[in-house]
């Protein structure tokens, strides 16, 4: 198949990157592994969206991102997100796609704060922001004409041009059927998501696993600050249960961290911020509080602190959630832990979201725009998103202009039937998984929130093994999608421990104890 752009994943920042450019008369295909928008960490996203308080401004914006990031984000990105980032909210979210964010009663945006935020300025549909935020998305998408949705697919490899200046060309694929095939396109968008999955304990999606960062590698593309992994600090903590994220919300809207025994703690390591803190040193409190106390996790305390008809109104899927698991949280502490949440790295962009490869973009969480510094902002995630499509549909568009045609030189890579030995993927799928829940334990132990040069030395020689192991599984065609999936899983895993091992410096998620 040939179009004019390819973009890979189908998040907050793909989706809008593709509807944009489909509205400018691009033809474009959107590739992704599953059917549904739900299988995105951009669905899930609780909290909302940074836009704009009443006494805010774009100086307070730019100084909280940059003092939550540790002090060494990208200044010039972030004073780009800080003043151009209301505008593209509102340009975009509220006024071309309708999403129903929380209003008050007189019609005003609810306004909400959360942790290291100097004032209330985050927009939300109740605490299921992007759900709200996907679904309308999903529908424009699948709308819209010049758009082709190929679902039940995943990338496996980038399309190299042959000549002298190697300038990227779509990318390998293995559709839904099976087959291995290829996408060939003037400009390809990678927007594959996270990297939350590398480790055993992780809010996101299952399909987390790095897949752009190690794909776009590959070819030669710059990462960087993979080392700075975020570890949301509340997770539910449950024996046998995938961690559900609570957001931080409930924490801006009064709820405690407090031990078992409900005693409050958050005091004792940041008596300026207490409970709002910046994510790095709530999660490394918690880290420490657990070991202090001897306990499998700490506890959420709303009832005590915030209206049983607050928490039910605001707080609905929350609430929920609890409940089906026997847990009502109007009345009882709510047990939470750390998990693997954001990755503040990735492919490096400029501020076109242009990577080092031509050809080549990258928006959303798989990009590295150094907004983020060394921890991420509350509430940037999609923020940061929604700016970067933006900026990337602009810049797409004057090159598509320039030469509207898909440049379909010879490429690298060719299809073939590799996924031929698909048939092979039951006998073979312990293995597998037995690769993935290593590279998970090692993540999580070697390479988590608080760590040391030793271990991480350890890590990449352990990893490094895997990936080697995992390159061969594919070069040899077995299973092609699966062992795909476990050659990108490791590369990435190896990227994080190796960034980690080389600096020097402990600052934010990257937190060094000797």
């Amino acid at each position: 198949m040939d179009t004019q752009v390819l973009v890979i994943g189908g998040g907050i920042a793909g989706s809008i990157a593709a509807l944009g450019l489909a509205e400018k008369g691009a033809d474009v295909v959107i590739l992704r592994p599953f059917p549904s928008a739900a299988e995105t960490a951009s669905f899930h996203a609780q909290g909302g969206i940074v836009y704009k308080g009443a006494a805010d401004s774009p100086q307070s914006r730019f100084e909280d991102i940059w003092n939550a990031g540790g002090c060494c984000g990208d200044r010039e990105m972030i004073r780009m997100l800080a003043e151009d980032g209301p505008e593209a909210i509102e340009r975009i979210l509220i006024d071309r796609l309708n999403i129903s964010f929380d209003r008050s009663p007189q019609g005003e945006l609810s306004l909400t704060k959360e942790a290291a935020h100097s004032c209330p300025r985050i927009i939300h549909n109740s605490d299921a922001t992007g759900k709200a935020v996907m679904e309308t998305l999903q529908q424009a998408v699948s709308g819209h004409p010049g758009i082709t949705l190929m679902t039940g697919c995943i990338a496996t490899d980038l399309i190299m041009s042959g000549d002298l200046e190697k300038k990227c060309h779509g990318a390998s694929i293995i559709d839904s059927g099976g087959s291995i095939d290829s996408v060939r396109a003037s400009i390809t968008i990678m927007a594959t998501g996270g990297a939350g999955s590398l480790y055993k304990r992780t809010s996101n999606p299952y399909g987390a696993k790095g897949h752009g960062a190690a794909m776009a590698a590959r070819v030669g593309a710059e990462t960087r600050d993979l080392e700075y992994m975020q570890f949301h600090p509340t997770a539910l903590a449950l024996p046998g249960i995938k961690p559900f994220l609570i957001s931080e919300a409930v924490r801006g809207a009064g709820a405690r961290l407090v031990t078992p025994s409900n005693v409050p703690f958050m005091n004792e390591y940041s008596p300026q911020w207490e409970d709002l803190a910046a994510r790095d040193v709530v999660a490394r409190a918690i880290l420490l509080e657990m070991k202090k106390e001897g306990t499998p996790h700490v506890c959420l305390n709303f009832f005590e602190y915030i209206p049983t008809d607050v928490i039910k109104d605001r707080f609905p899927t929350i609430y929920s959630r609890c409940m089906l698991h026997g847990i009502d949280i109007t009345r009882e502490l709510l047990p939470v832990t750390p998990a693997a949440h954001f990755i503040c790295g990735g492919i490096s962009v400029d501020e076109w979201a242009q990577t080092s490869v031509p050809g080549l973009f990258a928006v959303g969480e798989c990009s590295c725009t150094g907004v983020h510094g060394a921890n991420r902002l509350a509430s940037t995630s999609l923020l940061e998103g929604v700016v970067w499509a933006d900026r990337a549909v602009r810049r797409i568009s004057t090159l598509l202009e320039k030469n509207p045609d898909p440049l379909l030189s010879s490429s690298s890579v060719s299809p073939d039937d590799k996924a031929g030995a698909a048939e092979m993927y039951h006998e073979l799928q312990p293995q597998i998984q037995n690769m993935e829940q290593r590279i998970q334990r090692i993540m999580w132990d070697k390479v988590g929130i608080l760590r040391n040069y030793r271990d991480l030395g350890d890590a990449v020689y352990e990893l490094k093994e895997m990936k080697d192991s995992a390159e061969n599984m594919y070069s040899q065609g077995l299973p092609a999608a699966a062992t795909a999936s476990l050659r990108n899983m490791a590369g990435t895993a190896v990227m994080v421990a190796e960034s980690a091992l080389k600096n020097r410096v402990s600052r934010g998620c990257h937190y060094i104890v000797s």
